[in-house]
């Protein structure tokens, strides 16, 4: 990162003041880059191997903990990639450069307490006016789904479904 007092290294006051909602990511006309308080919403992440850090806009300093690649899910089904996330688990709020996106081509329309942010014709997402601060509510990334079993209820159910039993054991938990 840049020498304190340079543009790049500056975060806006939104990052300094309580911490919130995880799940929020606030659009930021102030900061350079993207960043993120959470480690869930990385499907890529390189730990920092020299320590670096951002300055806040009080002059507080946090340290950078590593960087990658974010998913943004939507309820449309729709994703959002970015690249080169900066990870830092003591800012409070995760945050989307609308200087990088506008950079990067992105198309803003605001009106109605609503920013739509677009890739030529495609509309990638849209934030709702919060508090004075434009905030959008995707779902971390999914990861693989587990199913668990409960195996002393398995059990417990062995005499009454033949299939519990009959799984149980092709498994190998089941003694008689």
């Amino acid at each position: 990162m840049k020498e304190k007092g340079s543009p790049k290294s500056f975060i806006a006051e939104a990052c300094i003041t309580e911490r919130s909602d995880p799940n929020a990511w606030i659009i930021d006309s102030a900061a350079m880059t993207h960043f993120c308080s959470d480690r869930k919403w990385f499907t890529k992440f390189e730990p920092s191997n020299k320590p670096e850090h951002i300055y806040l806009a009080n002059s507080d300093i946090c340290p950078i903990e590593g960087k990658g690649t974010v998913k943004l899910c939507y309820p449309n089904g729709q994703y959002f990639f970015s690249n080169n996330v900066i990870y830092s688990s003591q800012i409070r709020h995760n945050l989307i450069s609308a200087p990088k996106l506008d950079k990067g081509g992105a198309k803003f329309i605001g009106q109605r307490r609503k920013i739509q942010v677009f890739n030529g014709k495609e509309r990638l997402f849209t934030a709702t006016l919060c508090s004075g601060l434009y905030k959008m509510y995707p779902k971390p990334p999914q990861t693989t789904k587990v199913t668990s079993y409960n195996i002393s209820k398995m059990e417990d159910r062995k005499n009454r479904s033949g299939k519990t039993k009959r799984f149980v054991a092709r498994t190998g938990n089941l003694t008689e």
